[in-house]
């Protein structure tokens, strides 16, 4: 049986209608094309809330309403299947998405997705709020119109990327990298102890995924070697990118054998394998490396000098933070309590 392949119209046709769909506000939760190994073409998965809480029918209905409005288009009815919020493979799409970063499109080879043995899955990115026009895209951070078009907008994603990790990390510094702060952790340890361990984990991942491949049959990873790979004969970008993945090294190795995969021997704590706990020297040093990346493609091929944002966001999130739980806590005694019936 030979298998029809997914070709860029109907990939192309299918984001369309995400799009439309997100301005009609008719809610997609995930999409996906998925070609089952039974059958001989792709189907379109849509995850929408609509199946649960108007029917399967009605659903439908709503769907073919907006795909006729796109005609011409090479989608037809036949190529659409609507599933809900909850079904296994809304969650497996998902996951392919979230694991990669959630911004580009991406392609997954895995054997199982949701019930169905397949062979190939391709996943879009969530559409765009309809609220973000065409004019604001091109005015977002990090859009360099000196850019080639097609870095312009990877580049862009990067930087924004870029501000999210030193938000984290200046959110991180301003809670635990502060003494005075001490006393306001001992009045509900594990709440500050769940927090440092869920912040560090996230710093870790996200400067894991600016290290990770660019893939090869389709953008499946936003990271820094899709700019590598596209000015490939530029020698300073590989030097900056080798040096950022060296630095992030102890880093990786954190991510891989306590995050990604849970190694059993590492969660017993056994004698025979040491998986050093992530320094924040290790941090600040990533995340200056990835700057230098992003930096020297701004300054080089962008005409312009760009910033990320480091040690702007303290004072509006940590720092209010501490300031309110004092509060609370010196004024513990001043509620009036209730009268007595």
């Amino acid at each position: 049986m030979d298998t029809i392949p997914l070709v860029n119209e109907l990939v192309d046709d299918g984001g369309r209608l995400i799009q439309s769909l997100a301005e009609e506000g008719i809610a997609i939760i995930a999409a996906c094309w998925v070609k089952p190994i039974e059958q001989d073409r792709w189907s379109l998965f849509l995850a929408t809330p609509l199946v649960d809480e108007r029917g399967v029918p009605e659903a439908y209905r709503e769907i073919y309403r907006v795909l006729r409005s796109l005609e011409p288009s090479h989608l037809s009815d036949s190529d659409i299947n609507l599933v809900g919020a909850n079904d296994p493979i809304t969650r497996d799409a998902l996951d392919i998405r979230e694991r990669f970063g959630g911004r580009l499109p991406t392609r997954s080879k895995r054997p199982q997705f949701g019930d169905l043995a397949v062979e190939e899955t391709y996943v879009y990115p969530p559409p765009m709020s309809p609220r973000v026009t065409n004019n604001v895209v091109n005015q977002a951070f990090g859009n360099l119109s000196s850019l080639p078009e097609n870095i312009r907008e990877t580049y862009m994603w990067l930087c924004q990327d870029m501000v999210s990790l030193n938000q984290k990390w200046d959110f991180y510094q301003g809670l635990f990298g502060k003494p005075e702060n001490f006393v306001v952790f001992d009045l509900a340890p594990l709440a500050f102890k769940i927090i440092a361990e869920s912040l560090t984990n996230d710093l870790v991942m996200s400067i894991g995924r600016l290290g990770g491949p660019a893939g090869t049959d389709s953008p499946v990873n936003l990271s820094l070697a899709m700019l590598v790979n596209f000015y490939e004969h530029d020698s300073l970008l590989k030097a900056l990118f080798a040096n950022f993945q060296s630095i992030s090294a102890p880093l990786r190795d954190y991510q891989d054998k306590l995050i990604n995969h849970s190694d059993f021997k590492s969660r017993l704590g056994s004698h025979d394998i040491q998986i050093a706990q992530p320094k924040t020297h290790n941090i600040v040093l990533a995340i200056t490396a990835a700057e230098a990346v992003l930096k020297h493609v701004a300054t080089r091929y962008g005409g312009t000098d760009i910033g990320f944002g480091k040690g702007m966001f303290t004072m509006a999130s940590s720092d209010a933070l501490i300031y309110w739980l004092k509060r609370a806590w010196d004024r513990r005694f001043d509620i009036p309590s209730s009268p007595s019936s």
